[in-house]
Protein backbone atom coordinates (compact mmCIF):
# COMPACT_ATOMS: atom_id res chain seq x y z
CA UNK A 1 0.00 0.00 0.00
CA UNK A 2 2.70 2.33 1.02
CA UNK A 3 4.61 1.37 -2.31
CA UNK A 4 1.54 3.02 -4.24
CA UNK A 5 1.09 5.80 -2.73
CA UNK A 6 4.62 6.72 -2.83
CA UNK A 7 4.18 6.07 -6.76
CA UNK A 8 0.90 8.18 -7.02
CA UNK A 9 3.48 11.26 -4.75
CA UNK A 10 6.15 10.78 -7.43
CA UNK A 11 3.45 10.91 -10.22
CA UNK A 12 2.01 14.57 -9.19
CA UNK A 13 5.12 15.49 -8.55
CA UNK A 14 6.18 15.03 -12.08
CA UNK A 15 3.20 16.72 -13.50
CA UNK A 16 4.70 19.96 -11.80
CA UNK A 17 7.37 19.46 -14.10
CA UNK A 18 5.43 20.53 -16.93
CA UNK A 19 7.36 23.51 -18.48
CA UNK A 20 4.86 26.13 -19.60
CA UNK A 21 6.91 27.95 -21.62
CA UNK A 22 7.75 25.41 -23.80
CA UNK A 23 3.74 23.93 -23.82
CA UNK A 24 2.94 27.70 -24.84
CA UNK A 25 5.65 28.94 -28.02
CA UNK A 26 3.81 26.65 -30.26
CA UNK A 27 0.76 28.40 -29.73
CA UNK A 28 2.36 31.98 -29.69
CA UNK A 29 4.29 30.97 -33.26
CA UNK A 30 0.74 30.11 -34.65
CA UNK A 31 -0.75 33.51 -33.41
CA UNK A 32 2.53 35.34 -35.14
CA UNK A 33 2.01 33.58 -38.09
CA UNK A 34 -2.12 34.47 -38.43
CA UNK A 35 -0.80 38.27 -37.34
CA UNK A 36 1.94 38.33 -39.89
CA UNK A 37 -0.62 36.74 -42.79
CA UNK A 38 -3.28 39.14 -41.83
CA UNK A 39 -1.81 42.65 -41.49
CA UNK A 40 -2.53 44.46 -44.54
CA UNK A 41 -0.46 44.49 -47.09
CA UNK A 42 0.18 48.18 -47.66
CA UNK A 43 1.82 48.12 -44.71
CA UNK A 44 4.59 45.48 -45.00
CA UNK A 45 6.68 46.37 -42.29
CA UNK A 46 3.72 45.50 -39.82
CA UNK A 47 3.64 42.05 -41.39
CA UNK A 48 7.27 41.96 -40.63
CA UNK A 49 7.11 43.16 -37.40
CA UNK A 50 5.38 40.43 -35.60
CA UNK A 51 7.00 38.66 -32.49
CA UNK A 52 6.34 36.06 -29.97
CA UNK A 53 8.73 36.04 -27.24
CA UNK A 54 8.58 35.74 -23.42
CA UNK A 55 7.13 38.56 -21.93
CA UNK A 56 9.77 39.88 -20.33
CA UNK A 57 8.06 42.05 -17.04
CA UNK A 58 5.89 38.85 -16.49
CA UNK A 59 7.48 35.65 -16.57
CA UNK A 60 5.94 32.00 -17.96
CA UNK A 61 3.98 34.37 -20.73
CA UNK A 62 4.23 34.33 -24.29
CA UNK A 63 3.50 37.78 -26.02
CA UNK A 64 2.80 37.92 -29.45
CA UNK A 65 2.27 40.98 -31.64
CA UNK A 66 4.14 43.61 -33.46
CA UNK A 67 7.26 44.98 -31.86
CA UNK A 68 8.23 48.46 -30.53
CA UNK A 69 8.35 50.03 -33.93
CA UNK A 70 5.57 49.22 -35.19
CA UNK A 71 3.02 48.91 -31.81
CA UNK A 72 2.15 52.45 -31.38
CA UNK A 73 0.42 52.28 -34.57
CA UNK A 74 -0.69 48.88 -35.12
CA UNK A 75 -4.13 49.91 -34.15
CA UNK A 76 -4.72 52.51 -36.84
CA UNK A 77 -5.20 49.31 -39.79
CA UNK A 78 -7.25 47.72 -37.61
CA UNK A 79 -10.20 50.00 -36.16
CA UNK A 80 -9.71 52.94 -39.27
CA UNK A 81 -9.13 56.49 -38.57
CA UNK A 82 -10.84 59.71 -39.78
CA UNK A 83 -9.26 59.14 -42.92
CA UNK A 84 -8.70 55.59 -43.58
CA UNK A 85 -11.47 52.51 -43.56
CA UNK A 86 -10.80 49.87 -40.94
CA UNK A 87 -8.61 46.84 -42.34
CA UNK A 88 -9.53 44.65 -39.22
CA UNK A 89 -6.51 41.88 -38.88
CA UNK A 90 -5.75 41.24 -35.40
CA UNK A 91 -9.05 40.29 -34.34
CA UNK A 92 -9.74 37.88 -37.41
CA UNK A 93 -6.17 36.23 -36.64
CA UNK A 94 -7.33 35.63 -33.00
CA UNK A 95 -10.48 33.57 -34.20
CA UNK A 96 -8.60 31.71 -36.59
CA UNK A 97 -5.71 31.25 -34.70
CA UNK A 98 -7.61 30.06 -31.46
CA UNK A 99 -8.05 26.06 -32.28
CA UNK A 100 -4.91 25.83 -33.94
CA UNK A 101 -3.13 27.50 -30.93
CA UNK A 102 -5.13 25.34 -28.11
CA UNK A 103 -4.42 21.60 -30.03
CA UNK A 104 -0.91 23.23 -30.36
CA UNK A 105 -0.66 23.49 -26.36
CA UNK A 106 -2.68 20.16 -25.69
CA UNK A 107 -0.22 18.74 -27.76
CA UNK A 108 2.89 19.93 -25.91
CA UNK A 109 1.24 19.42 -22.99
CA UNK A 110 0.41 15.63 -23.41
CA UNK A 111 4.20 15.77 -25.07
CA UNK A 112 5.46 16.40 -21.65
CA UNK A 113 3.29 14.16 -20.04
CA UNK A 114 4.98 11.34 -21.59
CA UNK A 115 8.17 12.15 -21.06
CA UNK A 116 8.23 12.65 -17.90
CA UNK A 117 5.86 9.51 -17.17
CA UNK A 118 8.19 7.60 -19.01
CA UNK A 119 9.66 4.05 -17.08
Amino acid sequence: MKGNLDQAIRAVDRLADIDELEALRPAGHIFQQEMSDRAPVGDGDLAASMRAEENEPHPGMIQVGPDDTTAWRAHFPEFGTAFQAAQPWFRPAIDHGTAPAVEAVRRNIVDQISRNFRL
